[in-house]
């Protein structure tokens, strides 16, 4: 009987733990999620940027 309820315990340890890590990657999903997304309207204002100086290097330039 004693061995089962060590087995128990054991068991009900690794199912917080497991849940624990779960809950820390989530988290962590999450962050990288907003990181993602902030990085992705950066690269968007920098590509609207670069289009814009694209257009305007001619008359920068001198050409007609």
């Amino acid at each position: 009987m004693a061995a089962l309820e060590r087995s128990l315990q054991a068991t009900e340890s690794e199912l917080r733990a497991s849940r624990e890590k779960i809950s820390k990657m989530k988290a962590n999903k999450r962050k990288l999620e907003g990181d993602k997304w902030c990085l992705k309207e950066m690269l968007d204002a920098s590509e609207g940027l670069t289009v814009k100086l694209e257009l305007q290097r001619p008359s920068l330039e001198g050409e007609p």
